[in-house]
């Protein structure tokens, strides 16, 4: 959050202007709480059942969600 601010505070203000940067940004977010989640996931006892879900998954099912 404060590296962003900071960004948003640059001199030339080239991140304030570019149309871009609060998706980037927001994307950045994102994969940093899934990166972190996933790890925290993998850290549990439960791993072995949800990577045997995981495996499992049926996929039509998988394409039908992804389709809407």
């Amino acid at each position: 959050m404060m590296h962003k601010r900071h960004l948003l505070m640059y001199y030339d203000k080239r991140f304030q202007k570019d149309p871009h940067f609060p998706l980037i940004a927001f994307n950045h977010e994102q994969m940093k709480e899934s990166t972190t989640a996933g790890y925290l996931t993998a850290e549990k006892r439960s791993f072995r059942d949800i990577t045997d879900r995981l495996m499992n998954v049926n996929m039509e099912v998988l394409s039908d969600l992804t389709n809407e």
